[in-house]
């Protein structure tokens, strides 16, 4: 029984830290007896030319805001040379490489070395980089998807690749993300200064923005699926044209492709297993998820999380707004409903004592809302002012007014 019980302890204390770092889905906390705070390693060694990051965290009892970082620690990579390469950490708990002095090399083995303020040494095991094949191409098509919200169909485009298969591995691994363009659907026409004094604008600002989004789900292949030579329109991604504004003035996507071991392939299909077992964390029988570092003064801690070295091969695209109307997609709606008020009637806040057009004016603002527009009644005074959403007028709500450095509007 104390085996038995010790193991349902391992697996909720996995279930947690995983569900927190791996998953969008809020993670469960319960509060367990005999909680250990267990090194969470996420580090990743490729042959691009950039610099590499290891973050290290401790495992959390309860739910917090933001997990517990381990700073001031020595993070080293060893290669299959004896060459060290340290990383300097450069925020609270995450350490970067120099990509001036340390680029990964396939054919060669690395190994991740860890020493914790509090004296103890964390050991990877040696991994070697496999070469991964390129991505021969990257394209989409229309597509229509069930979605498990409402149980509807709903039509968009569907991003797929091509690409040979790994020489000299089995397995693959894809992650991808995403920027797009967006643009409000009312910017504000006037500014209000007071019931006497509404100006025109123009040149309305924060009207056009760009959002960004990183892949959070483990998609993985191993070449024993099928016995062809390649992967032919393999698909990645759904984006539902009704869902999201994605696709209504300019999409771009980066796919990378690794090459991965058949322990990092093992590992990631455990943590699949276990983010897509549901709500009961007792649903399914409990298993041990094999990390591939250690504690070298103590064999039994556990360590979550993996030391991943893998070659890489990326490729990007745009989509534009011409190529998604020829396809006949609908349309996502921003939902953005006016609001006409007048002091003399309800609005969003509205106090008990009567207030002025100013004074609402103010309340309605901070209720979330922009000032669009406004009416005058029939004697031409002021009758209506008129409102939208701030997400519908002001792009900062949701994104970001400063174009990345690789977006190019001419492709």
């Amino acid at each position: 029984m104390k085996y038995q019980k010790a193991k349902w302890l391992r697996l909720i204390v996995v279930i947690l830290i995983l569900a927190a770092t791996f998953s969008c889905i809020d993670p469960f906390n319960p509060q367990v007896q005999g909680f250990q705070s267990l090194l969470v390693v996420d580090a990743l060694v490729t042959d691009a030319n950039e610099s590499y990051y290891c973050r290290l965290s401790r495992t959390i009892e309860k739910d917090r805001d933001t997990p517990e970082r381990v700073t001031g620690a020595i993070v080293l990579i060893e290669d299959d040379l004896g060459n060290m390469h340290a990383f300097n950490e450069i925020s609270s708990g995450v350490y970067k490489s120099d990509s001036l002095s340390f680029r990964g090399e396939p054919g060669r083995s690395y190994t991740l070395h860890i020493i914790t303020p509090e004296g103890r040494e964390y050991e990877s095991d040696p991994a070697v980089m496999l070469q991964v094949p390129d991505i021969d191409s990257l394209y989409f098509g229309k597509d229509r998807q069930l979605d498990n919200d409402d149980g509807q169909f709903h039509e968009g485009i569907r991003i797929y690749f091509d690409s040979e298969k790994p020489v000299d591995g089995k397995y693959l691994r894809w992650t991808y993300e995403e920027w797009w363009k967006t643009h409000v659907p009312f910017p504000p026409l006037w500014t209000f200064i007071d019931e006497y004094n509404i100006i025109r604008v123009l040149e309305p600002g924060n009207v056009i923005c760009w959002r960004n989004n990183r892949s959070d789900e483990i998609i993985t292949a191993s070449s024993d699926a099928d016995l062809s030579t390649s992967y032919e329109k393999k698909p990645l991604l759904f984006i539902a044209s009704d869902k999201a504004d994605r696709l209504m003035v300019k999409y771009y996507i980066k796919v990378r492709q690794y090459s991965i071991t058949n322990g990092e392939y093992e590992f990631r299909e455990q943590m699949k297993q276990i983010n897509t077992a549901g709500g009961d964390i007792f649903d399914r029988q409990p298993f041990q998820i094999v990390s591939n570092i250690h504690n070298r003064g103590n064999p039994h801690e556990q360590v979550l999380g993996y030391f991943q070295v893998s070659a890489v091969s990326e490729a990007s695209m745009y989509v534009t707004r011409q190529q998604v109307d020829s396809l006949n997609l609908r349309q996502f709606d921003y939902a953005c409903e006016m609001l006409w008020a007048r002091p003399n009637m309800d609005f969003p806040g509205k106090p008990l004592n009567p207030v002025s057009f100013t004074t609402m004016h103010n309340i309605i603002i901070k209720e979330g809302y922009v000032f669009f527009d406004y009416s005058l009644d029939a004697d031409g005074n002021l009758g209506y002012l008129i409102f939208v959403p701030d997400f519908c007028s002001d792009c900062t709500v949701t994104g970001n007014p400063d174009k990345p450095d690789f977006w190019d509007d001419t492709k």
